[in-house]
This record gives structure tokens, sequence and C-alpha cells, in this order.
């Protein structure tokens, strides 16, 4: 049978079912392909539009900070200044995330290549990139103040190094580091929870800010203002063109001058040397701080271009803390120079006269089930003479008649146990135990015990050298101080005009007669004529003080002097207040008597320290030999018996 012939219709396009079919289909998947197309120039151009204009535009163009130049610090050398903190000049190393490749491969072999160029650490790198994913144009510091040799390999071969640039930075220099590195303190990168706290003072990654000493305190003045730049890069990361606007250059910061006396600081500095302590010298007139040291002391420029490990290690392995400021930060029992505080409370209501009033010393009292031992066998004393020999039972008795709340009440005049205001960072306050703290601390009642540890300046209390400097100062001055401080003016480093001059500000006052006052004055120059310093501060100089052997468990004694010269001034600004701590000393008198003595003798007459404390020591035998001992056996593990050896 034939097949019917196939009619001309049904080969008709419109007519054949299966070319419809066909038809439909790919006219459907073109429309979908279109829609999508479409959907995606839409999302580029108009949803992502602005990024990729930014891409765009940094893939030729650069923003680039620049860092200001830190205000530089200043200190007083004979009638003019000189400057102890400085800026050089340097390059650091940044990184920039967008311009590093995006593939796995290349960014490896890039990171390899970078650390053994730069001495980089791969994990560094990889956290900044990681840390650049949320912004990738923001510039990082990669590796600070980088050698002149390598700021040369790099510029020879930038297009070597994709997203790497360098950038001159100023570089911080503390000139005698050690001498002043608790007065100056030091910088160091801003980390990320300080930037959460300041980035709205405009603080920003790659800051540096100051740790501690004057760099903290005064930061935010020293700091300046940090501008930008802008970079036209070619595809090879070339710089073809640096733009800077005229809003975008940096501002420097402000200079810092000091109150400190760079003769007077040296002295101090040679007089400490290896003895585990501090000293801080005043002028009571006006507050100022002419010397501040703590011993031991580091030297602030290992943390600046990258922490010098093996150093910062060694710091940190000193059982003495050298980052420790004793000055500001160390409390300790005052012991016998809290007298002072104890006779003005005495005086105060006439509770008790000066000349009249008799205690009897057989060496000691008996308070309840307890003992209270004196130094000596003092027989009949008033407090002129009380106070010069450092009889513990006179002032027991004392303590015990006018009570407490009154010991405490002075002491909070004098202003023990509260901040001194000096313009430091992390002052401590001390402690003034009342009754009420030691039933919340103790759970226990105030037993006359108590009172008498408390008469002497032992048992709870703690103080600072500065608290027992300017209670020095505050008798040097008839019964008012100055706020302790460091700052002497502020000036504009672009002008140089003086932007802040600090005013004396008056820190307490006592209410109590000027005329007992003075009575009290001769007591402390009776200390060093006939009482416990008559030895170790022997001088031609009218000195007058007072001694403290603040008892340790922990060891032996710390040793305090705190004194005032000249005594007979008249004008105040000649007199100066100089407080010696020694931990483990022994002996006021002994040890740090004659630290005192040879540090005002090199001041007002201009020799030696050293000589002066030689001289001392020749003339007496005393217990300084005790300590000499204690602190060669405490150090001959590491140190070798001829380092001991006074030049």
């Amino acid at each position: 049978m034939k097949n019917s012939p196939v009619s001309a219709k049904q080969w008709r396009p419109a007519h054949n079912w299966r070319y419809l079919l066909k038809f439909n289909i790919y006219f459907y998947i073109i429309c979908v392909l279109m829609l999508l197309l479409a959907v995606r120039l839409f999302k580029l151009q108009v949803l992502q539009g602005s990024r990729f204009k930014k891409k765009a535009l940094n893939n030729k163009q650069q923003i680039i900070r620049r860092p200001s130049y830190r205000g530089e610090i200043y200190i007083q050398n004979n009638k003019s200044y000189q400057k102890i903190v400085k800026n050089v000049e340097g390059f650091s190393l940044f990184l920039l995330p967008s311009n590093f490749p995006q593939k796995k491969e290349k960014r490896q072999k890039l990171i390899s290549k970078i650390c053994s160029n730069f001495s980089i650490n791969t994990n560094k790198i990889k956290k900044i990139l990681q840390k650049g994913r949320w912004n990738p144009y923001r510039s990082y510091l990669l590796k600070p103040f980088l050698p002149f040799e390598k700021v040369l390999f790099l510029a020879e071969n930038l297009d070597s190094f994709p997203g790497l640039f360098y950038q001159d930075t100023p570089r911080r220099v503390y000139k005698n580091g050690e001498v002043y590195s608790h007065i100056t303190g030091y910088v160091r990168q801003i980390s990320t929870r300080e930037l959460k706290k300041k980035y709205h003072l405009g603080y920003s990654r790659n800051s540096v800010i100051g740790k501690l000493g004057i760099e903290k305190q005064y930061d935010l003045n020293l700091r300046g203002k940090d501008g930008f730049k802008t970079q036209i890069v070619d595809a090879r990361n070339r710089v073809k063109k640096v733009i800077i606007p005229e809003d975008g250059k940096p501002i420097p910061g402000n200079d810092i001058y000091l109150t400190i006396n760079k003769r007077i600081q040296n002295i101090v500095y040679n007089m400490m040397q290896r003895y585990p302590g501090g000293c801080i010298v005043s002028r009571p007139a006006t507050g100022e701080i002419l010397a501040l040291y703590s011993y031991p002391s580091y030297d602030p420029n290992i943390f600046i271009g990258g922490l010098d490990k093996e150093k910062y290690t060694k710091y940190t392995n000193n059982k003495d803390l050298p980052f420790f400021n004793r000055v500001t930060q160390g409390e300790y029992p005052p012991s016998s120079t809290f007298k002072i505080v104890v006779s003005c409370a005495g005086l105060a209501d006439d509770e008790i006269s000066f000349w009249g009033d008799y205690y009897y010393c057989k060496g000691g009292i008996q308070i309840g089930p307890q003992y209270f031992k004196c130094e000596g066998y003092h027989k009949s004393l008033n407090m002129c003479y009380a106070l010069a020999y450092s009889c513990n039972s006179y002032y027991y008795h004392l303590g015990i008649d006018i009570g407490p709340q009154k010991i405490i009440k002075y002491a909070d005049y004098f202003k023990f146990g509260r901040l001194s205001g000096i313009d430091l960072p992390y002052e401590r306050k001390g402690r003034v135990p009342t009754l009420r703290w030691k039933r919340e601390i103790h759970g226990n009642f105030w037993w006359d015990g108590d009172t008498a540890n408390l008469s002497i300046g032992q048992g709870y209390l703690l103080a600072t050298m500065v608290q027992l400097n300017v209670m020095t100062c505050a008798m040097a001055n008839g019964g008012y101080a100055y706020k302790p401080h460091l700052l002497k003016k502020i000036t504009s480093a672009g002008s140089g005009k003086e932007i802040f001059t600090y005013r004396p500000e008056i820190s307490f006052e006592i209410p109590i007669e000027y005329s007992k006052i003075k009575k009290i004055q001769l007591a402390m120059r009776k200390v060093v004529q006939v009482g416990t310093a008559s030895k170790g501060a022997k001088s031609s100089l009218a000195i007058a003080g007072k001694t403290g052997t603040a008892q340790n468990i922990q060891g032996q004694a710390h040793a305090w002097f705190t004194c005032y010269a000249p005594w007979h001034a008249q004008n105040p600004e000649d007199k100066i207040a100089v407080t010696v701590f020694i931990e483990h000393g022994g002996s006021g008198g002994g040890a740090a008597a004659p630290f005192a003595t040879a540090i005002l003798n090199s001041i007002f007459y201009k020799n030696s320290v050293l000589y002066n404390y030689k001289k001392i020591m020749q003339s007496y035998t005393s217990k300084a030999h005790y300590y000499e001992e204690w602190l060669r056996k405490r150090n001959q593990e590491k140190l070798p018996p001829e380092y001991f050896k006074r030049k």
C-alpha cells in the first residue's frame, strides 16, 4: 500500500506542531537569558555602581594618611631648656589590602616573598588581610621604621610587591632614656581597646599613643593632627603623581616644657643607682617637681621601631620591677615620718603643750596583752625631743590620748589616703585606715593597739613618696602646700607661641596656727642636730627633716628620710624639699638620710653627689653596712662583686 502524499499545508511552519514547539522553547530560553543579563547589568551599574567606581578609582589613586610630628619634651637646663624627647625622620612599611592579589596562589607567593625580604611574620600579614576584608582601601602599618636599604630595595621593586608602599614617619627618640623614663614614659601603636575608647578623638589604627608618664598624661597635646595625600599609581603599582591638598597637611603636636631640672635629676640618678627605691625633689614655694627618679628604671627606646624582646624580657624578669614607678605608685608604711602629722593633731587644739607636757619612755608600753616597743630608753621627753629622737613610746601615749579619729582627721588634711594630683598617670592614693574600714574589711573592732600603730605610721597605714614630699613642703611653707606638678608650659610647635602656662595651685592648708607649725619645724631641725639623723644628715647646710624606719614582714625594714633646706631661709623660693625612700634600707637615719643630705649638698654646693655621700659615711659607723651586705647577697647570683664597688 502506497503512503499517502503529505499536503503542502502540513509542511508550513505555522501548522507543524514540532516546529512550533522548538520555536517556543528557544524563544523562552533567549528571553530568560536576556532577563538575567538585564538584572545583572542593573545590579552592576545601579545597585553596585558606586562601589565599583570607587574600586576603579583606587586602582589608580590611593589616599594615604600622613602622620603628624609628635610634640617634643623639654626640661630646664640652667637658664634655658634642653630637649629630652625628640623626633627623627624614618620610613615605615604599609600594606593596602585592595591592591593585594586576590588569587590564593599569587597571594601566598607574595606573602612568602614579603616575609623573606622584610623579615615580617606570616601571621601578621594574614591578620592584616583579614581585617582588610571589611575596609580594603585603608592602609595598615606592616613594619615601623624600615631600614634605609630596605626602603631603596622596595623603591626599585615596587611592581613586584603590589599592595606595599613606604612612607616617611617620625620616630620617637628618648635621650638618656633611663634617667627620665619614669617621667617621660613611652609611646607605642594604639591597641584595639584604646582605639574603641578614643576613636571619636581622631585616633586611627596606625596612631601611636602615650602609654606611661608625660607621654600618656598629655597625649592629646603632644599628638597633633594627621594629614593625608593622594598618590596616583599605574597598573604596576608605581607612583606617578602625589597630590597634597591644603587641608591634607599634618599639624604637629604641641611641645611640653617640664619643671624638671637637668642637673638635679642627674644628681638623683647618680645617687640612687643600685638601690631599689626612689627620690623626689621639689620646690615647696610653687609645687614644682625638680627631680623624680625610681630605681631600677628602664630605657623607653626599646619600644620604638618594634619591641626589643631581649631587653624587654630582661626588664620583666627583674624582681625589682623597672616599669614600676615607686615615687607615685609605691605604697609603703610611712613609719616615723607620720609623727609630723600626729604632732600637728596634738598641738592643734592645745591638747598637749609642745614644751611643757612630758611622757616617760622606758623602752615601750604595755597595751592590753601586747607590749609595744620603742627603739630606745628615752626617759622623760616633751614633743620637741620626742620627734627629734623619734620616741615611739611618746607617740603611743599621745595617740591614745587624742584618739584615732583626730589623727585620721589631720591625715586627711594632709591628703593622705587621697591622690596628690601630680600630673603622672596611675598614681596610687595609699590608705588611711578608719574604724569603719577595719570593721568592713577585717570584721573586727578598732583597738588601742591599732591607735598605737597608727601613731607611729605603722599598721594599716600606707603612703607614697609624693604624699610625704607634699607633707614636707607644707611644713616648709608654714602649713600649706601646692599641688605637685611637672608641667611648666605648653607651646605651639608651629608658631612657637606659648599657649598654656601652669599657675601654682594650693592643694591644702592645715587648720593650725603658724606659731605651732614653727615649733614642729624646730623639732624637725633638732632631728638633724641631735636626733636620729644627726650623723646621717650632718652638713653645713641647715637641714630640717624626719627619719622613718618602716617595719616590713618580708625582710629588712624600709628606710625613709624626708626633709627641706635651708631651714632658716627667709625667701620661700630658696627652699628645696627632698624625700628619699630605700626598700629594705634598714634605717632611715643610717641609709636614707645620707642619701638625701648628699643630694641637697650637691644641689646647693654644686659638687659631686658621690663625693658628698662618701664624706658623710666616713664620719661615722652606721647600720648601712648591713644593707650593703643584704643587697650584695640578693644580687650575687646575677652580678659580680665588682659591680657593687662605687666609683
